[in-house]
């Protein structure tokens, strides 16, 4: 009879516990930042509206998210979208960049192997016809051939 006793207190006591647990929680809030991240915590913050969050298991909190929810949401969404569309052309824009400097260099250093070596050069005008460069003219060609090799490529 005393062992029956004594489950009846442990169970009781340990019934209160629990019980008492329950009653001491605190409010949930939930509400939405103005980037569209969703938050929850003990406290509302000022400014923000929050809604508060039922921590009863026994129902499921059906509360539809409200009309600024809703609107922050979206405005958070459109906002990173924007961003990642931007980060994306300037992905795109430097590989562009890169291309075209590979390019440059890769025809300056064409020109500097004809350029260089050779004292006598000959070019193809726009009308078709074939005439020589002068040491001058070959010589400024080469010049602007290694500026561009100098800015262009990676040495």
């Amino acid at each position: 009879m005393a062992n029956k006793t004594w489950s009846l207190f442990l169970l009781i006591g340990a019934m209160l516990i629990i019980t008492a647990g329950m009653a001491s929680a605190g409010n949930i809030y939930k509400w939405v930042d103005s980037e569209g991240n969703l938050h929850f915590g003990e406290k509302a913050p000022e400014g923000i509206q929050a809604t508060k969050v039922t921590t009863d298991t026994r129902k499921v909190d059906t509360a539809e998210p409200t009309a600024r929810e809703i609107q922050t949401y979206k405005e958070g969404t459109q906002a990173r979208r924007e961003k990642e569309i931007v980060a994306q052309e300037k992905r795109l824009s430097r590989k562009e960049e890169k291309a075209m400097r590979a390019e440059l260099c890769k025809t300056a250093r064409e020109q500097i192997a004809q350029l260089e070596p050779k004292p006598r050069v000959l070019v193809r005008e726009e009308d078709g016809t074939i005439r020589r460069l002068s040491d001058d003219e070959r010589l400024e060609r080469l010049q602007v051939a290694k500026d561009v090799e100098k800015e262009h490529c990676d040495n």
